[in-house]
């Protein structure tokens, strides 16, 4: 039969993203609508993809490790965001609804959404109208969102000057990006000049509350700054400062070591032990707040939601702690109970000893709960508005009261720093007073020495106030610290005797009466405004450094680490390097293919020559018979009824008997195509192998780029976790190479040998009369025909054409069997090679994706973060200095 032919396969050499993001689950409907929100204004910036990355791990969880082409095909979606939101979230909310999915994890969409939204500076407003649309249709309670709604900036003031495209080209955007950099640190350089802060007179002139009301202006835009620059560090600052301005009593703080004696000295001051000492490590679990009061007065408050919160994180992290693991317990319990409201206060508690057995010690019934204790007395240093504040301590087992210590010293005005005559000085010391320096609005230190009774003289009291006078003097070099270390005033005196017992312990006496008219002295203070404004004069600076470095450091980010061009050139080298490897592997495998299915058609034509062969012997020996035949029955040679025997038994054996030696061969033919299909696999699994192991190179190669340059902040999963999934994946390709499943050992030569068993079974059709009886064309034959011989002839010549016509409908059928036959072999030896080959072929071409959309994402990224950065740091700098 002419003309056959093998349809030519080719490995695959591209991949289809579209089929990748296009696809029916949810979680792909939920991402083409968060990466088109991402697109909205124009801008695509590294805090919009942390946001898309994040919701797509949700999402995708091991998927995304384990798959290249996904994170390619996640990549190319985010770059090339649909605008058809009506159209994407309906298709969203109809898979949503036909896949039955959880509420946590609508509202996780609901909450990327709105995150990505903050992100946002122009058409807000079709977001919004997206994520009420989805809260409606997914049955969600809008009270969970309404906060986050609320705070959205609907109107955004920045619309106007953002409403040209990010890509349009505009006069001020034909700038150099040097000038551009250089005019927005100028900005923030020169004007810093011109309205520096540094008059004092002018500061303290004006009432405290009006320039608080001031520094909270302008420290509001400062914060506003620290968004658009995604600088925790300036955030932090803001928060802080704000904190420390709010009006408040004048407080005073007692600091120190846990087990050096501030309790003591609280209760010392008060004249009542309310303060626990001496029971373990840690005495004082809670904050205790001493104000004037006429009569006597005590309250607790519980612990806030917000602080909880803090103290559960907390916990978690430090879940391996004995001490943590006790206190959790403990908290745990409280919590549960009835008497337990957030944040709610407890007040007309009846006695001192009620408060500290229950409220204050470390071991009190709901101690571990109480954020706060308040007490009144009558004390005359208290008349002034002074608050006295004892904290838990530094160097708590219980980290989490170090903030709390910290945070109280924090907003302080007067911080007494207390320390133990035999060992003071401690780097933990030294560090706490160093950070309370810089961030605190500290402009009074007292430091108190405790456990005196320790030291043996004089003389040795003596040596230890200048040792610690100048210790003291060497915590900060800064020269505004400097000014306030200068003047600290240092008092010793046992704390562990109540004030009335002063007979048997003067100079003690002294030294406690002397501290405690110095509080007095320092509540009183008629400098205290000036000193105040001083310090917020100096924070106003400071915010203000931070600001200009933090603003600084982010345009450096949008010009270095978006803008390497070294990383880049090694990415697109790292591109090329796996699309050569995969271009050697498959024309490796097409080179194999192809000699293979050279050899098959040439077998197939082998095979069609065998078929030819044996039907000409069968029409030969068929001549032969009926001839014979024609010769044994004489006269009677037309009588039909002679020849069923022939058909039956002659005609039929030499069929049998040309057949049997034809499929002898077909079996010899069977047994070489499995030795080859055997053959095949095994040289495919090992050069799958060697591939497989120098892809794992050139993967490392890529995870080490990833790592060490800007890219790893473009990448959709932890670099050592997708390294550890394509271990895991490498591993389990290379156990199925080999036999297991699909391919190889019985399984191959099980699925050869049913193909050629299937052309044997169908060779012939069943039995039919192989020669036909003449009827009326041998009657009419006969009629027309005067010669004896020549109608013999004639009669020979018709029942040899009869049969030889049913032997061709026959071999034909055979023919096309065995077409049928060599093309499912050919189809099978294309299905190995798409089953050994499709992970190695994926996941390089996969990569090779996902390197060539990072460099595009980085490019872009790049681009709309310099653009965006320049644009709002200059405009929000000016709003600053316009304050």
């Amino acid at each position: 039969m002419e003309g056959f032919q093998l349809q030519p396969f080719r490995v695959q050499e591209e991949l289809d993203l579209n089929k990748f993001i296009h696809q029916e689950g949810y979680e792909y409907k939920a991402i083409e609508l968060l990466a088109a929100i991402a697109n909205l204004d124009g801008y695509l910036l590294p805090a919009k993809f942390e946001i898309y990355k994040n919701l797509a791990g949700n999402l995708f969880k091991e998927r995304l490790l384990q798959s290249s082409v996904l994170r390619a095909a996640l990549l190319k979606t985010f770059l090339n965001g649909n605008t058809q939101f009506e159209t994407l979230t309906n298709d969203l909310i109809l898979s949503v609804i036909k896949e039955k999915v959880t509420d946590n994890a609508k509202k996780d969409i609901v909450l990327h959404i709105l995150n990505l939204l903050n992100e946002t500076q122009i058409n807000k407003n079709i977001g919004i109208n997206i994520v009420e649309k989805l809260i409606a249709k997914f049955n969600l309670p809008r009270s969970e969102f309404s906060k986050i709604l609320d705070n959205l900036d609907t109107t955004n003031a920045r619309q106007e000057f953002n409403s040209v495209s990010a890509f349009e080209k505009t006069n001020f955007w034909k700038d150099t990006l040097g000038k551009t950099i250089t005019d927005a640190k100028n900005v923030l350089l020169v004007k810093s000049e011109n309205h520096s802060l540094t008059k004092n007179q002018r500061l303290i002139k004006i009432p405290r509350e009006v320039e608080n009301e001031k520094g909270k202006d302008f420290a509001s835009k400062v914060k506003e700054l620290s968004k658009i620059v995604h600088s925790k560090r300036l955030k932090e600052k803001v928060d802080d400062f704000l904190i420390q301005i709010e009006p408040k009593p004048f407080r005073v703080v007692l600091v120190g070591e846990i087990k050096h004696g501030k309790s003591s000295i609280f209760n010392k001051i008060i004249g009542e032990s309310f303060s626990p000492i001496g029971e373990g490590t840690a005495t004082t679990s809670s904050v205790l707040e001493l104000y004037y009061s006429e009569e006597p007065k005590y309250e607790a408050k519980w612990l806030s939601e917000d602080t909880y919160n803090k103290i559960l994180n907390y916990i978690n992290v430090h879940s391996d702690n004995k001490h943590v693991l006790r206190y959790k317990l403990i908290l745990e319990d409280i919590i549960s109970s009835k008497e337990y409201v957030p944040g709610g206060v407890i007040s007309n508690l009846s006695s001192s000893a009620q408060v500290v057995d229950n409220y204050i010690s470390a071991r009190g019934r709901f101690s571990s709960a109480i954020e706060l204790v308040r007490i009144g007395s009558p004390l005359d240093c208290l008349k002034y508005g002074m608050i006295i504040v004892d904290t838990p301590g530094i160097n708590d087992p219980m980290k989490v009261r170090d903030k709390i210590t910290y945070d109280q010293a924090k907003v302080a005005e007067c911080v007494v720093f207390v320390m133990r005559a035999d060992k003071f000085g401690t780097e933990s010391e030294r560090q706490f007073l160093l950070n309370l320096l810089e961030a605190g609005n500290l402009f009074e230190l007292i430091i108190v020495l405790t456990h005196i009774d320790r030291l043996s003289n004089d003389e040795e009291k003596s040596r230890i106030f200048n040792e610690v006078y100048s210790w003291i003097r060497n915590v900060s070099s800064n020269q505004q610290h400097q000014e306030l270390l200068r003047n600290v005033n240092v008092f010793a005196f046992d704390a562990r005797f109540p004030r009335q017992d002063t007979s048997e312990y003067t100079a003690e006496s002294d030294g406690f009466n002397n501290f405690y008219n110095h509080l007095s002295t320092v509540a009183e203070d008629s400098n205290r405004d000036s000193k105040y404004l001083s310090w917020l004069n100096n924070r106003l600076n400071e915010l203000m450094i931070v600001a200009k470095e933090e603003s600084e450091q982010y345009i450096d980010l949008s010009n270095t680490q978006f803008f390497n061009r070294e990383n880049i050139v090694l990415f697109e080298k790292m591109s090329k390097k796996l699309i050569n490897f995969i271009s050697s592997h498959n024309h490796q495998i097409n080179m194999r293919l192809q000699a293979l299915c050279d050899r098959l058609i040439m077998d197939y034509n082998h095979s069609l020559e065998d078929i030819e062969q044996t039907r000409k012997i069968i029409e030969i020996n068929f001549r032969s018979a009926i001839e014979t035949k024609v010769r044994e029955l004489g006269k009677d040679y037309s009588n039909s009824e002679k020849w069923g025997l022939f058909n039956r038994e002659t005609a039929d054996g030499i069929v049998q008997k040309h057949m049997t030696d034809f499929n002898r061969r077909i079996n010899e033919r069977l047994n070489y195509w499995k030795t080859q299909a055997d053959i095949f696999s095994k040289e495919l699994d090992s050069y799958v192998e060697l591939n497989i192991n120098e892809f794992k190179t050139l993967h490392g190669e890529f995870s080490y780029i990833c790592n060490t340059s800007h890219f790893a902040t473009s990448t959709f999963c932890k670099i050592d976790e997708i390294v550890n999934a394509f271990e895991r994946n490498t591993k389990n390709a290379l156990f199925f190479l080999g036999g297991a499943g699909f391919i190889g050992g019985r399984v191959t030569l099980g699925l050869v040998e049913k193909i050629f068993t299937s052309i044997v079974a169908i060779s012939f059709p069943p039995a039919i009369p192989w020669v036909a009886a003449i009827g009326t064309i041998a009657i009419i034959t006969h009629k027309l025909t005067f010669n004896a011989d020549k109608r013999k002839a004639d009669f020979i010549e018709n029942k040899i054409k009869s049969a030889n016509e049913n032997l061709d409908k026959r071999f034909k059928s055979l023919n096309e069997n065995m077409i049928a036959a060599y093309s499912e072999l050919w189809e099978f030896f294309k299905s190995i090679v798409e089953e050994k080959s499709r992970f190695i072929i994926h996941e390089s071409l996969g990569t090779a994706e996902e390197a060539k959309h990072l460099i595009l994402l980085s490019n872009r990224l790049k681009s709309d973060l310099r653009e965006y950065t320049h644009q709002l740091i200059n405009m929000t700098t000016n709003e600053i200095f316009n304050s």
